[in-house]
């Protein structure tokens, strides 16, 4: 399977694969996040780690 064809429009229209590259989409978007939560938030202090919350 085309790990990265899933990341393309044409996968995002075709009805069998549309599924799929939601569900990838989803799941490196939560990857990216939980790095940054894991491992950027607690270095950046806790004043602009609010703010970057609020904003």
């Amino acid at each position: 399977m085309n790990w990265l064809g899933l990341l393309t429009l044409s996968s995002a229209t075709d009805p069998e694969l549309a599924p799929h590259a939601y569900l990838f989409y989803l799941l490196l978007w939560t990857f990216v996040v939980g790095l940054f939560v894991l491992f950027l938030f607690p270095v950046i202090g806790k004043t602009l780690g609010f703010i970057v919350i609020t904003v």
